[in-house]
């Protein structure tokens, strides 16, 4: 049998972002699947409209990313939930290959799927929330690098209430700004349950954003990372410790001279925006008391 799926899609004031969205996971969706989009826009209207159109049904919320998508999974009647970003199209195989993810044993707690650029973006110039590995992976504690992105990920709900849910001092429109999907990874893995990355989930994210847009982002990135690290410090400190080394030297101070001498100053720019955030993040996780709450059962 065919496992369904739930699809959740948070979304705040972006009416023609959603219809695109929609209509991608429509077209790829059997009858049994769903569509919840969690709206937490000052106008509804845009929103119910766009969701009557393509068979969704539309549940209005206050804002903040996490808690959106935990409203979703409350209110979703399958057992596999599949979040997707409004600014995310996804392939018409999308949905057979989130499934594929899952039917790799009992074991696999979610799936995360590749996440490519949009047709004609190929010259952005930093293109984020991508990930374009070709093969599929097991993802364990043992792994490394970029598990996947909340804008393509899929969690069977039972594990997911388990560890409590997103948390709600993360991501979007929270006070942490943003890793709600990577700090949801970890406790799911921390929690015994392995996942998968599943090329085959394919779907394209839409760099809509300009250069200083960019560069709010890389700082709200930073934000979430640190709140990341003070709390993965806590308990498991060699993938703290490999963790920081990635974001924060492989991926950021080793970057800066060669985009100095490139003349590059939005990519140093955006460098630093992202070191400066994790910095804070990490100082405001610790200071808050974030680094050591575990989010309550998701009931």
């Amino acid at each position: 049998m065919t496992q369904p799926l739930s699809v959740v899609i948070a979304t705040r004031g972006r009416p023609e972002l959603l219809a695109r969205c929609l209509r991608s996971a429509r077209a790829a969706l059997g009858p049994d699947d769903e569509i919840v989009v969690v709206d937490s826009s000052p106008d509804p209207a845009p929103g119910e409209r766009i969701g009557r159109e393509c068979a969704a049904r539309v549940l209005q919320t206050g804002p903040g990313a996490s808690h959106q998508r935990n409203i979703g999974v409350l209110a979703a009647k399958n057992d596999v939930i599949a979040f997707i970003d409004d600014d995310v199209q996804v392939s018409s195989e999308w949905a057979d290959g989130v499934r594929e993810g899952f039917s790799c044993g009992p074991g696999v707690a979610f799936v995360t799927g590749r996440i490519q650029l949009l047709p004609g973006q190929e010259g952005y110039s930093r293109p984020v929330s991508i990930k374009d590995d070709p093969e599929p992976a097991e993802l364990t504690t043992a792994s490394r690098g970029t598990l996947g992105h909340g804008a393509n990920f899929a969690v069977r709900k039972g594990p997911f209430q388990e560890v409590g849910g997103f948390d709600e001092q993360l991501g979007p429109g929270a006070p942490l700004h943003a890793a709600e999907d990577n700090e949801l990874m970890d406790r799911l893995l921390m929690a015994g349950y392995t996942g998968r990355y599943e090329p085959r989930a394919l779907a394209w994210h839409d760099q809509w954003r300009d250069r200083r847009d960019l560069v709010k982002l890389e700082w709200s990135y930073g934000i979430g990372t640190g709140a990341r690290l003070a709390r993965l410090a806590r308990r498991d400190r060699p993938r703290a410790r490999d963790l920081a080394t990635e974001d924060l030297w492989d991926n950021g101070v080793r970057d800066i001279p060669a985009l100095a001498r490139a003349g590059y100053e939005f990519g140093v720019a955006y460098v630093l925006a992202r070191l400066a955030g994790t910095s804070v993040g990490y100082l405001r996780a610790r200071r808050s008391g974030f680094a050591d709450d575990v989010p309550p059962r998701l009931v």
